[in-house]
C-alpha cells in the first residue's frame, strides 16, 4: 500500500513539472503564415507568375500580459526571409532597398493596439511589394518579429511556408 501511495504521488509531481516546463517552453507569442486566399489562388499554395503573392500573417499573445502592438512595419520590427528552391535569397524589390536605406526617417503606422493574453490578430502582408517573385518556381517564406516590449527582448520566427509560382 505505501509502495502504491508513494507511485501515485511521483506520478504527481512529474505531472506537475512536466506542465511547468510545457509553460515555460510556450514563447510569449507566437508567429504563422499561412497562404492569403485573396493573395494566392484558391487556397492551394500556387500563383500565376507576375501575380500579386500575398500571406497572411497571424500573432497570438501567449504572455500572461496585455502587449502593446502597432500593425507590423515590416521594415523595422519584422525580418521577411524569402528563398527559392535551391535555398538562395530572393532579390529585394527598389522598394524595401528604399525602406531599409540609411537615414530613412522611421515612421510606424502609428495604429497602436493592446492585445490580452490569448488574443491573436492578423495582418496580410504583400510579400510581392518587397521582393521578386515572379519567377516560376517554388519559394519558401518565414518572418522573424522583435517582440513588444511587455514579454520581454527577443524575437519569435514563424514556419516555414511554400508558396509555388508557376506559369
Amino acid at each position: 500500500m505505501r509502495i502504491q501511495l508513494t507511485l501515485v504521488l511521483l506520478t504527481a509531481i512529474v505531472a506537475i513539472l512536466g506542465a511547468r516546463l510545457a509553460q515555460c517552453a510556450q514563447q510569449a507569442l507566437a508567429i504563422t503564415v499561412s497562404e492569403s486566399h485573396d493573395g494566392i489562388s484558391a487556397g492551394t499554395g500556387i500563383e500565376k507568375a507576375g501575380s500579386p503573392v500575398t500571406v497572411l500573417v497571424t500573432l497570438t499573445n501567449h504572455s500572461n500580459r496585455t502587449v502593446s502592438s502597432s500593425l507590423i512595419d515590416y521594415d523595422e520590427y519584422c525580418t521577411i526571409d524569402v528563398r527559392d528552391v535551391q535555398g538562395n535569397s530572393v532579390p529585394e524589390t527598389e522598394y524595401l532597398r528604399k525602406l531599409r536605406a540609411p537615414g530613412r526617417r522611421k515612421s510606424g503606422h502609428g495604429l497602436t493596439s493592446q492585445y490580452k493574453p490569448g488574443e491573436t490578430w492578423q495582418e496580410k502582408v504583400p510579400i510581392t511589394d518587397y521582393f521578386d517573385v515572379s519567377r516560376p518556381g517554388n519559394y519558401k517564406i518565414r518572418l522573424e518579429r522583435q517582440l513588444p516590449e511587455e514579454p520581454g527582448k527577443g524575437s519569435v520566427k514563424s514556419n516555414l511556408l511554400t508558396v509555388t509560382v508557376a506559369e
